[in-house]
Protein backbone atom coordinates (compact mmCIF):
# COMPACT_ATOMS: atom_id res chain seq x y z
CA UNK A 1 0.00 0.00 0.00
CA UNK A 2 1.41 3.43 -1.15
CA UNK A 3 1.83 5.83 2.01
CA UNK A 4 0.50 9.43 1.49
CA UNK A 5 2.49 11.83 3.08
CA UNK A 6 0.74 14.44 5.42
CA UNK A 7 1.69 17.43 2.96
CA UNK A 8 -0.05 14.98 0.10
CA UNK A 9 -2.81 14.28 1.55
CA UNK A 10 -3.31 17.97 3.06
CA UNK A 11 -2.55 18.86 -0.07
CA UNK A 12 -5.28 17.25 -2.24
CA UNK A 13 -7.49 18.01 0.79
CA UNK A 14 -7.00 21.50 0.27
CA UNK A 15 -7.84 21.11 -3.81
CA UNK A 16 -11.19 19.62 -3.31
CA UNK A 17 -11.89 22.36 -0.78
CA UNK A 18 -11.10 24.96 -3.21
CA UNK A 19 -13.39 22.71 -5.97
CA UNK A 20 -16.12 22.77 -3.92
CA UNK A 21 -15.78 26.39 -2.68
CA UNK A 22 -15.46 27.35 -6.24
CA UNK A 23 -18.70 25.26 -7.54
CA UNK A 24 -20.45 26.58 -4.55
CA UNK A 25 -20.15 30.43 -5.04
CA UNK A 26 -20.85 29.72 -8.52
CA UNK A 27 -23.68 28.49 -8.13
CA UNK A 28 -24.70 30.66 -5.03
CA UNK A 29 -23.65 33.54 -7.76
CA UNK A 30 -25.95 31.89 -10.27
CA UNK A 31 -28.52 31.91 -7.92
CA UNK A 32 -28.18 35.32 -6.99
CA UNK A 33 -28.49 36.76 -10.39
CA UNK A 34 -31.66 35.01 -11.42
CA UNK A 35 -32.95 36.48 -8.10
CA UNK A 36 -31.62 39.81 -9.62
CA UNK A 37 -33.31 38.95 -13.30
CA UNK A 38 -36.57 38.15 -11.62
CA UNK A 39 -36.81 41.41 -9.32
CA UNK A 40 -35.80 43.42 -12.88
CA UNK A 41 -38.13 41.45 -14.75
CA UNK A 42 -41.14 41.91 -12.45
CA UNK A 43 -40.24 45.57 -11.94
CA UNK A 44 -40.01 46.06 -16.01
CA UNK A 45 -43.21 44.70 -16.50
CA UNK A 46 -44.48 47.19 -13.21
CA UNK A 47 -43.18 50.02 -14.97
CA UNK A 48 -45.02 49.40 -17.93
CA UNK A 49 -48.25 49.05 -15.69
CA UNK A 50 -47.90 52.20 -14.30
CA UNK A 51 -46.88 53.80 -17.62
CA UNK A 52 -50.63 52.70 -19.14
CA UNK A 53 -52.58 54.08 -15.62
CA UNK A 54 -50.07 57.66 -15.66
CA UNK A 55 -51.71 61.06 -16.40
CA UNK A 56 -48.95 62.90 -15.17
CA UNK A 57 -46.86 63.79 -18.15
CA UNK A 58 -44.06 64.27 -15.87
CA UNK A 59 -44.44 60.93 -13.99
CA UNK A 60 -44.86 59.56 -17.59
CA UNK A 61 -41.70 61.03 -18.62
CA UNK A 62 -39.53 59.66 -15.66
CA UNK A 63 -41.49 56.27 -15.39
CA UNK A 64 -40.26 55.71 -19.41
CA UNK A 65 -36.91 57.07 -18.42
CA UNK A 66 -36.74 54.52 -15.75
CA UNK A 67 -38.08 51.63 -18.56
CA UNK A 68 -35.09 52.53 -20.34
CA UNK A 69 -32.99 52.12 -16.99
CA UNK A 70 -34.58 48.58 -16.55
CA UNK A 71 -33.84 47.79 -20.60
CA UNK A 72 -30.04 48.11 -19.49
CA UNK A 73 -30.16 46.39 -16.30
CA UNK A 74 -31.87 43.47 -18.12
CA UNK A 75 -29.34 43.71 -20.60
CA UNK A 76 -26.47 43.43 -18.40
CA UNK A 77 -27.99 40.59 -16.33
CA UNK A 78 -28.25 39.05 -19.08
CA UNK A 79 -24.55 39.37 -19.85
CA UNK A 80 -23.19 38.32 -16.40
CA UNK A 81 -24.85 34.86 -17.03
CA UNK A 82 -22.55 34.45 -19.96
CA UNK A 83 -19.53 35.74 -17.95
CA UNK A 84 -20.11 33.31 -15.32
CA UNK A 85 -20.27 30.81 -17.74
CA UNK A 86 -17.10 31.53 -18.83
CA UNK A 87 -15.48 32.58 -15.31
CA UNK A 88 -14.95 36.33 -16.22
CA UNK A 89 -15.38 37.44 -13.02
CA UNK A 90 -13.87 41.08 -13.73
CA UNK A 91 -16.89 41.62 -16.65
CA UNK A 92 -19.53 40.34 -13.96
CA UNK A 93 -17.95 42.86 -11.45
CA UNK A 94 -17.97 46.02 -13.86
CA UNK A 95 -21.36 44.72 -14.98
CA UNK A 96 -23.40 44.10 -12.35
CA UNK A 97 -22.03 47.35 -10.82
CA UNK A 98 -23.69 49.14 -13.98
CA UNK A 99 -26.66 47.19 -13.20
CA UNK A 100 -26.85 48.93 -9.89
CA UNK A 101 -26.33 52.03 -11.17
CA UNK A 102 -29.39 51.98 -13.37
CA UNK A 103 -31.51 51.12 -10.14
CA UNK A 104 -30.24 54.69 -8.51
CA UNK A 105 -30.70 56.52 -11.43
CA UNK A 106 -33.90 55.41 -11.83
CA UNK A 107 -34.83 56.18 -8.11
CA UNK A 108 -33.25 59.52 -8.62
CA UNK A 109 -34.84 60.80 -11.68
CA UNK A 110 -37.82 61.06 -9.46
CA UNK A 111 -36.58 63.78 -7.07
CA UNK A 112 -37.78 66.55 -8.95
CA UNK A 113 -40.82 68.86 -8.06
CA UNK A 114 -40.79 66.71 -5.09
CA UNK A 115 -42.65 63.45 -6.44
CA UNK A 116 -42.08 60.10 -4.71
CA UNK A 117 -41.00 57.24 -6.50
CA UNK A 118 -43.58 54.36 -6.76
CA UNK A 119 -40.66 52.15 -7.82
CA UNK A 120 -38.53 52.48 -4.32
CA UNK A 121 -38.40 49.26 -2.78
CA UNK A 122 -37.91 47.74 -6.18
CA UNK A 123 -34.71 50.25 -7.33
CA UNK A 124 -33.35 49.62 -3.51
CA UNK A 125 -33.73 45.47 -4.00
CA UNK A 126 -32.27 45.38 -7.04
CA UNK A 127 -28.96 47.46 -6.26
CA UNK A 128 -28.87 45.37 -3.43
CA UNK A 129 -29.23 42.00 -5.28
CA UNK A 130 -26.41 43.29 -7.87
CA UNK A 131 -24.38 44.19 -4.82
CA UNK A 132 -24.38 40.65 -3.84
CA UNK A 133 -23.43 39.07 -7.27
CA UNK A 134 -20.83 41.51 -7.32
CA UNK A 135 -18.99 40.44 -4.02
CA UNK A 136 -19.61 36.80 -4.64
CA UNK A 137 -17.95 37.47 -8.17
CA UNK A 138 -14.73 39.14 -6.31
CA UNK A 139 -14.32 35.94 -4.06
CA UNK A 140 -14.62 34.13 -6.99
CA UNK A 141 -11.93 36.26 -8.43
CA UNK A 142 -8.03 35.10 -8.74
CA UNK A 143 -6.10 36.64 -6.88
CA UNK A 144 -3.78 39.13 -8.56
CA UNK A 145 -0.35 37.83 -8.67
CA UNK A 146 2.96 39.67 -7.86
CA UNK A 147 5.74 38.29 -10.04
Amino acid sequence: MKEISRWSASKEVVSLWSAYKEWDLVGLANISLDLTLRNATDTHAFISHLLENATDPAMKKWLNSCQKNYDYALAGIRDTFRDIASKDYESMIFTVDIVGAQALICEHSFGEKGHKSPLNHRNNDLNRLSNIVGAIASILMPPERDD
